[in-house]
């Protein structure tokens, strides 16, 4: 008697521990029991009594690489590495932003994707001057390879788009100086639509003397003032950010 009720209860005991588990109704569930809740579990069929980490994986296993990058878990300091990144031995993207600078000599760490970039790994800009003939807005000859450059990386990078800004110094009169000015941005933009850029990409105004950056008591000052201003702003809906002071380009009138 005392045997089959032994047997009866080994056969009972085997039963509940092949029943799957079952978490109770309103709780969190914790299937394999190592302390992550199966929400956040990245590995939830860990062994029982197996030491595992905060996303309930075991350092044991070598081979287990959660972000595919190369480096298993147990040696990955970035866990969460973007797919397609290169990873030094540590796991970590060597160039996070994909600029072609590695992280440890960019000072533009998060540069937007497809967005040409310096050596530094900052934004690329173009410097252009060009000089125009005193209340003239005709652009010299001697100036048209300095255009043509900034046609050329305006057709290279197209989520580019401009803005050109007409200046004047304050000789003169107030309306003049307004109408020449505007001339003056709409002959830059004239001479880009002819090189192939898209008239929608540019937009043109003129504000005469207004914005001075030299002093207009003298003939060097009222020189720098005489220029063209180019602001260039990103056309990327998701990574929109301010036109920064490297944006900005000057076409000066000596």
């Amino acid at each position: 008697m005392k045997k089959v009720l032994l047997l009866l209860i080994f056969t009972s005991l085997l039963s509940a521990m092949s029943t799957d588990y079952q978490p109770i109704k309103g709780c969190k569930s914790d299937k394999d029991q190592d302390g992550v809740m199966d929400v956040n579990d990245k590995c939830p069929n860990t062994p029982l009594e197996m030491r595992v980490d905060a996303i309930g994986c075991s350092n044991l296993d070598k081979t287990l690489d959660d972000d595919g990058d190369g480096v298993p878990n147990m040696s990955d300091k970035c866990l969460t590495t973007k797919e397609g990144l290169n990873v030094d031995e540590s796991g970590c993207c060597t160039d996070c932003d994909s600029d072609g600078v590695l992280d440890a000599k960019d000072k533009c760490p998060n540069t937007p994707e497809n967005f040409p970039v310096d050596k530094d790994g900052c934004e690329y800009s173009v410097d252009l001057k060009i000089n125009f003939e005193v209340a003239s807005s005709q652009i010299k000859q001697e100036s048209s390879p300095d255009v043509e450059k900034f046609a050329e990386y305006m057709i290279q990078y197209p989520n580019y788009s401009v803005e050109i800004i007409g200046h004047t110094s304050s000789t003169g009169e107030l309306e003049d100086n307004m109408i020449l000015s505007n001339n003056r941005a709409e002959a830059v933009r004239d001479v880009l639509v002819n090189s192939g850029i898209e008239s929608s990409r540019m937009k043109t105004s003129g504000v005469g003397p207004n914005s001075p950056i030299g002093d207009n008591d003298t003939e060097e000052g009222r020189a720098e003032n005489r220029r063209i201003e180019v602001e260039v702003n990103r056309n990327i809906e998701a990574k929109k950010s301010p036109v920064s002071e490297d944006d900005s380009f000057y076409m000066m009138e000596e």
